[in-house]
């Protein structure tokens, strides 16, 4: 398992990067909540489950984490992060998905940023492969 290493000037550079990818691929990204977070809602942890439809899921993960002002992190697959080593700089870490044993430590590493600190978010997909919405088994 490979844990996210979060500092300052490495969020700086990859939110450039993620930055630069949205605004150079889409004109608007659009965001609407039912209610606004309350302070009490922003102190608990907030796991967010979601389908993984392409590979612009984790940018609009940091882009509404960023908008919401919380700390994020997602899992994504460790070929993936091995890969793509400087996610781990905005809050990555990884699952090896053909490994219960690692898959049941990433599980733990997830609830132990959970309950770190107030105003933690972990995105998960679920799929841990990209399909599209309409697509079915």
């Amino acid at each position: 398992m490979i844990p996210a290493r979060k500092f300052p000037l490495g969020e700086k550079l990859v939110w450039l990067l993620i930055h630069t990818s949205l605004r150079g691929h889409f004109d608007r990204v659009f965001f609407r909540m039912h209610e606004t977070l309350t302070e009490e809602q922003r102190r608990l942890p907030i796991i967010i489950c979601a389908n993984h439809s392409s590979w612009w899921d984790g940018y609009v993960g940091a882009l509404v984490e960023r908008h919401l002002k919380l700390d994020g992190y997602l899992m994504m697959e460790e070929p993936q992060l091995k890969r793509y080593f400087f996610f781990r700089w905005i809050g990555c870490f990884s699952v090896d998905r053909h490994n219960p044993r690692s898959a049941m430590q990433t599980i733990h590493y997830a609830s132990k940023l959970l309950k770190k600190r107030p105003g933690h978010m972990v995105w998960l997909f679920p799929q841990g492969e990209i399909f599209p919405n309409d697509y079915r088994h």
